[in-house]
């Protein structure tokens, strides 16, 4: 865990919220959908490449579980918890300004993950205050927030950790961390009236946490987390058959301990997972058989927090991270088919938590964070 993250969400009364969601999901399998979202008139940080999107810190309050995607008209949306309530508000780039989705706070519960349908509606998983902490979701319905199914549909509290993904077919998945005994991974889908289990209730089979999904274009729903039932390494698993198979061998980071949340895309059929080793960002993909690396291990070097990974257009890889090596500053690099190479330097003016990424239209990438420079509100930057 980020430490100015908890620091800073003490401050705020919140000690058991801590920032867990990241993920540039895709239900066609090739990257984010695109945005066609300008800069407005934001300058440059002074990192390469790097433009404001709107203005730097331009939330009202210090916010956090920044969620970032983008639309089917091509504007950036964001949903994040804002301010000592944690409650959700959503906000889109109107080619000028961020404009809200409905009314500040409108959502009572802390934001897990937002997704979009196939036809680019929002829809977020949410720890709903108002019912027990259960897992909620919530879609747009064009005025106002409107609830999916029942509240609670986990039948109790949830950790803080979630993901939300659309298949092909636009079927809705939510993915949270039952509370229980132990605390393992649920997954279900929204069958158009409630939300039923896909696959078996417990999908990761024990004690784990930090889930993601991904979907491809042949409709195939993947499910990555943290394995504490064997090292605590990745475990991946594909929902086949009605029944989730591992992909590979589970645990598959043996002898690792994985820090924090990780990632999971799909990339021409092919699933990539990123994630934070011990001391570094590791990205692997499965070629069939086994979890190969893409790149280096820990290929940062040193520590790697709210990792994202994502493709452009042409299937290049990205991935973005906090740098604990360079005073926590937002980072993204690229994968140049042999080595990962940093896109613009560290971007953010200084310590940049609960970051999440996005690409868009021309392969623009958009990076969302909590700004330290600004009181902790909210900046998003895009390169080039």
């Amino acid at each position: 865990m980020r430490k100015s993250i908890l620091g800073r969400w003490k401050t705020l009364g919140l000690l058991a919220i801590v920032a867990l969601t990241a993920g540039c999901s895709n239900p066609t399998g090739s990257g984010n959908s695109g945005a066609s979202g300008g800069s407005g008139s934001g300058g440059s940080t002074g990192a390469t490449g790097w433009q404001l999107v709107g203005t730097a810190g331009f939330s009202a309050d210090s916010v956090g579980h920044i969620s970032l995607r983008v639309d089917s008209s091509g504007s950036p949306v964001l949903a994040y918890a804002d301010g000592a309530s944690a409650r959700t508000t959503v906000r889109k780039w109107n080619g000028s300004s961020w404009s809200l989705m409905g009314t500040r706070k409108e959502i009572n519960g802390l934001p897990l993950a937002l997704a979009l349908s196939p036809a680019g509606t929002p829809w977020i998983l949410v720890r709903d205050f108002a019912n027990s902490w259960g897992a909620s979701v919530y879609a747009w319905d064009g005025s106002s927030w409107t609830l999916k199914g029942s509240a609670n549909f986990s039948g109790g509290q949830v950790n803080i950790s979630g993901a939300l993904e659309f298949s092909s077919a636009g079927t809705a998945y939510a993915a949270y961390v039952f509370n229980g005994s132990p605390m393992s991974v649920h997954v279900k889908r929204f069958d158009g009236a409630s939300w039923v289990d896909a696959g078996s209730n417990r999908a990761s089979g024990g004690a784990s946490k930090f889930p993601a999904l991904a979907a491809d274009a042949s409709g195939n729903i993947y499910l990555a987390y943290k394995d504490n039932a064997g090292n605590g390494g990745v475990t991946v698993k594909e929902l086949a058959g009605g029944s989730w198979q591992t992909v590979g061998t589970a645990d598959f980071t043996t002898l690792i301990d994985v820090d924090g949340p990780l990632d999971i895309t799909v990339n021409a059929g092919v699933p990539y997972v990123a994630y934070n080793d011990s001391s570094g960002l590791t990205v692997r993909r499965f070629n069939g058989a086994a979890w190969e690396l893409v790149g280096q291990t820990e290929f940062t070097g040193t520590d790697a927090d709210m990792v994202s990974i994502c493709f452009d257009s042409s299937g290049t890889p990205y991935v973005s991270f906090e740098d604990s090596s360079y005073s926590q500053k937002a980072m993204m690099d690229v994968w140049s088919g042999s080595s990962w190479n940093s896109v613009g330097g560290g971007f953010s003016a200084g310590d940049a938590s609960d970051l999440d990424m996005a690409i868009g239209s021309a392969d623009a990438a958009y990076a969302a964070f909590s700004d330290n420079t600004q009181s902790w509100h909210l900046t998003v930057m895009k390169h080039p």
